[in-house]
């Protein structure tokens, strides 16, 4: 059996085991206190496809070394995956020590790499797991550090998270939710609700934002910020969004029979969604289905969706264009680069994310900020829409800026089918 990684010379996992189970077992009680650091380098995947894996092994054994630098001499260090390392170390630390480490390594790691002469920037997450405290065996003390660093990446990537009991339960519950998730369609859990784009300065509606809602037997009303992502981590996304795009091109169809075929439904779609081969069928057959023109249907994107394979979803999104189907990017000013986006995405419609919108209470430079983008907008005849608009105060100022679009609770909530259609005839009434 090999114990040592090929590419970086690294104990590979089973040494690992093998180590710590030793060291948790040592007669010393000094020597039977530790703490584990599980590193994650995040987004190598990105990397490996925009250079190769050859130049993605560079980047692994670049980090090897940076690890193993920043916890010194005393740390028993790993490779347990293609970008996951575990770094040990014996002895009584303080929470502050610890966090002194996982800091250390964070920073070095993001430290510049060239390689071939290209530059790149990599981060990482951490969980951070104590023996005995956190486990008694090898095991469980992996298995702690390992979810402590999904929480990490969880908060946003590029930082550390101790590993607690709450985070034991959180997984219990994940796991919960996500088999419940499997069946929501087949025993009608699911349902979506409809929020008004209400256009400026006529203030007709334009269209409307199917929004998903999830009512389980077990748990009650779900935040879609809990389960989407674990819909998108279970890999049943594809058939909830498959669902959610044929709800609602029912409901433009029947839109469509009462005389507001002009009223966009619009509908968020995940990165597995556009990842998947029959993406572009699985549209026209929602809009043939439901006897509607692709016009009358906006697919939402955002920035983070396109990350893991660019082009592919550029190609895509242009077949899709092409066919007649509308396109928003979400969340637009939240991602890494939207200008390099907007050149090149068939986009014809941005919208601005609430955190701006916000901003116009209080934040000068920040509203000021939120006039540019709708200027830059209007320059290349791009629909706004400001998302989150709760105040008269957001809305003139969103007015004077030339602002296309309005949607939020300013005008209305989020509602079910009856009342959204409703709210259309209120607004659009004599067109």
């Amino acid at each position: 059996m090999a114990y040592y990684d090929s590419l970086t010379g690294l104990p590979n996992k089973n040494n690992l085991n093998e180590w710590l189970a030793l060291q948790m077992k040592e007669p010393e009680a000094a020597s039977r206190v530790g703490t584990a650091f599980f590193v994650d380098l995040d987004q190598l995947k990105l990397v490996n496809d925009a250079y190769g894996h050859n130049f993605g092994d560079k980047v692994i054994v670049t980090a090897s070394t940076r690890i193993a630098l920043s916890a010194g001499e005393n740390f028993f260090i790993a490779r347990v995956g293609g970008d996951e390392f575990v770094a040990v170390v014996q002895g009584k630390l303080t929470n502050e020590q610890v966090k002194g480490i996982a800091k250390k390594i964070i920073r070095n790691l993001g430290k510049r790499q060239e390689h071939v002469g290209i530059s790149i920037h990599i981060t990482a997450s951490i969980g951070i797991a104590k023996y005995p405290e956190d486990g008694s065996t090898a095991e469980e003390i992996l298995k702690n550090a390992e979810n402590a660093m999904y929480k990490a990446k969880k908060q946003g990537r590029n930082g550390y998270k101790f590993y607690s009991k709450e985070l034991q339960y959180e997984a219990y519950t994940d796991l919960r939710l996500i088999e419940g998730l499997r069946y929501a369609i087949e025993r009608k859990e699911l349902s979506l609700v409809y929020q008004p784009q209400i256009l400026l300065p006529q203030k007709t509606v334009k269209g409307v934002e199917a929004l998903l809602r999830w009512n389980s037997r077990e748990y009650g009303n779900v935040s879609p910020a809990r389960f989407i992502p674990l819909a998108e981590q279970a890999g049943v996304i594809n058939s909830i969004g498959k669902w959610v795009l044929h709800e609602a091109c029912s409901f433009a169809g029947r839109l469509a029979e009462n005389g507001y075929a002009d009223v966009r439904v619009a509908v968020n779609i995940s990165a597995r969604q556009v990842a998947s081969d029959d993406f572009v069928r699985t549209l026209c057959n929602a809009v043939k289905t439901a006897g509607i023109l692709p016009k009358q249907l906006e697919i939402e994107i955002t920035e983070s969706l396109l990350m893991a394979s660019l082009d592919e979803a550029i190609c895509k999104l242009n077949k899709s264009k092409a066919l007649g189907f509308g396109l928003a990017l979400d969340d637009f000013g939240t991602g890494y680069s939207s200008l390099t986006y907007l050149r090149k995405l068939p986009v014809e419609t941005i919208k601005i994310d609430k955190s701006f919108i916000d901003m116009i209470e209080n934040d000068i430079p920040g509203a000021k900020m939120i006039g540019a983008i709708i200027n830059m907008a209007n320059a290349i005849n791009m629909t706004v829409v400001a998302e989150g608009v709760e105040t008269e105060r957001q809305l003139a100022y969103l007015v004077k800026e030339g602002c296309s679009c309005v949607q939020g609770y300013f005008f209305s909530k989020p509602l079910k089918e009856k009342a959204a259609y409703k709210f259309i005839q209120t607004y659009n009434k004599g067109l």
